[in-house]
């Protein structure tokens, strides 16, 4: 039996190396009314693809038992795989798991994630941490990871991004983009995001009622 598992395993690799690649996005995207949804993208090339289409309902029962829904698309050069979750509050997101692109495993929320939220009228900030579970890969599989695999863990706000120490910002989405590799695994620490938004249509009607107001004073007062 143990002679059968290592033999599949090896034969796993190679149809890797020689037939396919694995690209995942894991992603968390926050709406202005705190409704949130957490996905993760896996895209497979090759005879991997069909490799995975094979062992697609029974893998995938990590997911559905922490309440996400799963979706497998055939593609032209390979297949797409669409796992997602939606909560209806902040609260409810951080009290649940997550998965972790670092790790590849579900971790909980609660103590590793924190979410600051600010809601003038005039004014609007939301900031995200999340704290990375530390990783350790021998030279073999960080080979292995850094040749075949592409992982993107991305934050998007419904605010414009002020600051972030992530690798790379869109501003037209407002969207924060890591990418984990097995270099970063003992350094990076925390994804960290802050994004913010002044409501400059209020400030200005506010200004020129105030000022109206001064100006009626004024008149009426000589």
């Amino acid at each position: 039996m143990i002679l059968r598992k290592i033999t599949l395993f090896f034969i796993f690799i190679a149809v890797i190396f020689l037939c396919g690649c694995i690209n995942m996005e894991n992603s968390l995207t926050i709406r202005k009314d705190g409704t949130c949804k957490d996905s993760i993208r896996l895209k497979v090339s090759g005879l991997l693809a069909n490799v995975m289409s094979e062992q697609y309902n029974n893998e995938l029962a990590v997911f559905t038992s922490e309440g996400y829904t799963t979706k497998m698309e055939k593609t032209s050069d390979g297949a797409v795989l669409n796992i997602s979750k939606e909560f209806k509050s902040l609260a409810e997101f951080v009290s649940s798991k997550r998965f972790d692109a670092m790790s590849g495993s579900f971790v909980k929320n609660e103590g590793s994630v924190k979410f600051e939220n600010i809601n003038f009228w005039i004014y609007k900030r939301m900031s995200y941490t999340e704290k990375v579970l530390p990783a350790s890969y021998n030279d073999s599989a960080k080979n292995l990871l850094n040749k075949l695999t592409g992982r993107t863990r991305t934050v998007t706000l419904p605010y414009p991004i002020v600051r972030s120490n992530a690798d790379s910002i869109n501003k037209e989405t407002n969207t924060a983009v890591w990418h984990m590799t097995t270099e970063n695994a003992s350094t990076l620490q925390e994804l960290k995001v802050v994004a913010s938004e002044w409501n400059y249509l209020l400030i200005l009607i506010v200004s020129s009622i105030v000022l109206l107001i001064i100006f009626i004073i004024g008149r009426n007062s000589r």
